[in-house]
This record gives C-alpha cells, sequence and structure tokens, in this order.
C-alpha cells in the first residue's frame, strides 16, 4: 500500500519467498506499541511507500486524533496524554534462519533467507529530538527487524504536541539470492525535512530513483494524504489493474 494506517487488520507492506525447503516464508511490517502490560499493533501510526520491483523506500509516522487498539474506538484525541513503553515499526521475517540473541543492527541490516536476501536499512529521523535505532531479536520462527523509534524502561505519559518530529524512513529489498547489484555502487538512501514534511530519496541497484513525501510531525489523517507524495524517477507509481473483472457490472 502506497499509504496505509498501521491498524492491526492492515497489511501496509507484506513480502513472500519460497525457502530451500519449498514452504513459503513471509515478512509483515507492522508499527508496535507496549503500554507496560504487552505489546500490540499501534492504530495511530502511518506508513508510506513507493515500490520498484522488489525494492522499496518507507516513510513512518503518526496520526492524532487517531485510535490506540483500534483505528475509532479508543481515539487519542489532541491535548490527550497516552501511556507507552516503546513505539517500534517492526519487520517479522517468519522462516528466516534463526539469530542466537537480540544485537544492535546500525543503520542497515542484511540477510540470507536461503533462496533470497533480505535489504534493510534505517536511513533516518527523529522522535522527540532522539533519533531512532534499529536492532534484530530472535523469534521462535524468524528473526524481527525493530525501529525503536522510542523506549523506556517503564511506561510514560506521551504528549503528542511536545514532541515535535516523528517519523522514520528507510529501505527494504527482497530479490533472490544471487542477484547481482549492478556495475555502480548504489548512492546511500537520503532524508531530507523539507518545510512540514519528511522526504525520503534512494536509488535502487536497478538505477530506479524512489522518493516518497509525508509529514515530519503528528498531524491528522487527512493532512498526512494531503502531505504524501511518491515517485519513481520523477514521475507516479503505475497503478497496474489485477484484473480488468468488474466486481460488478
Amino acid at each position: 500500500m502506497n499509504h496505509q494506517d498501521t491498524w492491526l487488520q492492515r497489511r501496509p507492506l507484506f513480502g513472500h519467498w519460497v525457502r530451500p525447503d519449498g514452504s513459503p516464508g513471509h515478512l509483515h511490517v507492522h508499527l508496535m506499541k507496549d503500554d507496560g502490560a504487552e505489546d500490540f499493533d499501534f492504530a495511530s501510526g502511518v506508513l508510506s511507500t513507493v515500490q520498484s520491483g522488489p525494492h522499496v523506500a518507507w516513510l513512518t509516522g503518526f496520526a492524532c486524533p487517531a485510535g490506540d487498539r483500534h483505528h475509532h474506538l479508543d481515539m487519542i484525541e489532541p491535548g490527550d496524554r497516552f501511556r507507552a513503553r516503546s513505539l517500534r515499526l517492526v519487520v517479522d521475517v517468519i522462516g528466516a534462519p534463526p539469530v542466537a540473541e537480540t544485537s544492535v543492527a546500525g543503520g542497515d541490516v542484511d540477510l540470507d533467507l536461503g533462496t533470497a536476501r533480505l535489504g534493510f536499512s534505517l536511513a533516518g529521523g527523529s522522535f522527540g529530538g532522539r533519533t531512532p535505532t534499529a536492532r534484530l531479536v530472535p523469534l521462535a520462527d524468524g528473526v524481527r527487524i525493530e525501529v525503536v523509534l522510542f523506549e523506556s524502561a517503564t511506561p510514560v505519559e506521551l504528549d503528542w504536541a511536545a514532541l515535535g518530529d516523528t517519523f522514520a524512513a528507510g529501505t527494504l529489498s527482497l530479490v533472490p539470492s544471487g542477484t547481482e547489484q549492478g556495475g555502480e555502487p548504489v548512492p546511500d538512501p537520503e532524508v531530507d525535512v523539507v518545510g512540514d514534511c519528511a522526504e525520503m530519496c534512494w536509488t535502487t541497484p536497478q538505477g530506479r530513483r524512489l522518493t516518497v513525501r509525508g509529514s515530519r510531525s503528528v498531524v491528522s489523517r487527512e493532512e498526512h494524504a494531503a502531505l504524501h507524495s511518491a515517485t519513481v524517477d520523477g514521475a507516479a507509481p503505475p497503478s497496474p489493474r489485477l484484473s480488468e473483472s468488474r466486481l460488478v457490472p
């Protein structure tokens, strides 16, 4: 999805590959909140992406008013304070070879999936003046990549209005093993702040220029949609129809 909220039932970014034994593996990107009692998909998140082939540039942030566990039943309104111990963009890579322990990932992650390779980068961002960090976390059935936007040893009360910039941006690639990178080195992703927007730009290994733009701070969903834009080589991304069949006559 080019622009989507992060409620539990959403799938804003999803990928799959065939594992060496022929079984399917998949990845699922979502935004998690820990309120001190448990982890859950935080419905107030926003994820914007632009894709060319197996390569994606992504930008995530937050909206208000928006939901906590549900996208409209338990709203966090402007001026509300809400309880959180952590806020994390999470990539669950189900079927990936295991990792032994949690480790700091720096800005780049490269996972060998046997028949495929997953590349992930955290290129930049800010949350209340702090720079987001990345880490690898073992799962019983794979590996989790976490972009930590906020984390505290104990739950705290957050106020969106006091945080300023609240975004993170990066890239994700899922390619067959042995895929050639091309003759020229791939430039590093670029993250910039332009007026009210954060902008993520990346030239993929295939030479395509991806740009995605969205709000740098917490604004309404309508404002997020108005500020969102995405291009591939300077043009709007293609929107191919999956079928010419109509659902209704």
